[in-house]
């Protein structure tokens, strides 16, 4: 059974607010938040399921999620209406 990549839904995105008041709370950079986050990103691929995916198939699910967080990005800088 080859992975599918999962759509964002609010527990998702309760998450991601908690994990960006967690990095303002160190002060990283967003060079450092990059980083951060890529190199769990790394962690996360090496721990997935190979009897249940490829390599490909996980890349799949983070090049789609990093294509949708640019456009949620993208969206929220053209409608900044209700941003904290």
């Amino acid at each position: 059974m080859t992975p599918k990549p999962q759509p964002s839904n609010d527990k998702h995105e309760a998450l991601y607010q908690e994990l960006v008041a967690v990095m303002r709370k160190y002060e990283l950079s967003q060079v450092e938040i990059l980083a951060v986050v890529a190199n769990i990103t790394g962690k996360c691929l090496a721990f997935q399921d190979q009897t249940k995916g490829t390599a490909d198939d996980y890349m799949r699910i983070v090049i789609a999620n990093l294509e949708e967080g640019n456009r949620q990005a993208a969206a929220e800088l053209l409608n900044p209406i209700g941003r904290a």
